[in-house]
């Protein structure tokens, strides 16, 4: 091959980037951008590659340099938002999901994210309409339907949440925070029964679950089961160093990041 085309470095970079040789994947997509500095994929792939490692510092300004040479790429915007996100500047993260929504309105996912964003800093509302939005693009989104319904819980709307969140389970059954959300919401409506099956469902779906091994607690508690109670909050004081966040609503909902997948995009 020409050790001179970057079209070949490139692939090449790709090649290693999906066996997962980051070194070796770094050293050709640094070369490609010694022959074409002006080249957007190998900007986004480093980022990528920056975003894998956890180095989001890093990843920055190679999704930068991306959009400055690929404007309407809005991969470039999601990721760098995410990456924003992972240094915790939410607000930046907003600008940049703001606008690749404008470049790409259908992406669900950019709009959970973005709606996630929304809901850390208690507004609900805007968190809603994007969730909302998601659904209108995909309908099949378990995630959207189980935040509109821990929104609806808090608001007080406890028949919305809970409808919110079945629907959720329908489209992902395996959703460990919709089954305790499911639970609170039927503890909170009175039935304690079938909220203590569906504590003890996300129990078995994760020994780590903090915040269900304390509500089972409480429930035995309530039934003057202490032997049963004591058992159950001696395992939620072993589970909490590990204690999953009782709504979800704190784990990073990340993109499937790509490789930009055509190796013969380049921006001159």
């Amino acid at each position: 091959r020409d050790p001179n085309d970057p079209k070949a470095h490139l692939g090449l970079g790709m090649y290693f980037h999906r066996m997962n040789n980051i070194d070796d994947a770094k050293v050709e997509y640094s070369k490609v951008l010694e022959l074409d500095p002006y080249n957007a994929s190998a900007c986004y792939n480093l980022g990528v590659l920056y975003q894998d490692l956890h180095l989001p510092e890093r990843a920055i300004p190679y999704y930068q340099r991306c959009i400055e040479l690929k404007p309407q790429y809005d991969k470039a915007y999601f990721n760098l938002a995410l990456a924003y996100q992972d240094q915790e500047r939410y607000e930046e993260a907003i600008g940049i999901y703001e606008k690749a929504l404008n470049i790409n309105p259908d992406y669900a996912q950019g709009r959970v994210n973005l709606g996630l964003l929304y809901y850390a800093q208690d507004m609900f509302d805007e968190a809603q309409l994007q969730f909302n939005k998601a659904l209108e693009t995909d309908p099949d989104l378990a995630e959207a339907y189980y935040l509109i319904g821990v929104i609806e819980g808090k608001k007080g709307n406890l028949d919305v949440a809970l409808e919110k969140t079945r629907k959720a389970l329908e489209h992902d059954p395996d959703h460990v925070h919709a089954h305790f959300n499911l639970a609170t919401i039927l503890y909170m409506k009175g039935n304690l029964e079938e909220a203590l099956k569906e504590y003890q469902k996300t129990i078995q779906m994760n020994r780590t679950y903090a915040d269900a091994y304390y509500n089972v607690a409480k429930i035995y508690e309530e039934w003057g089961m202490r032997a049963e109670a004591e058992s159950y909050f001696v395992q939620y004081e072993k589970a909490k160093a590990t204690q999953q966040d009782a709504t979800g609503v704190a784990r990073k909902v990340v993109e499937e990041q790509e490789l930009m997948p055509d190796p013969s995009t380049y921006v001159r």
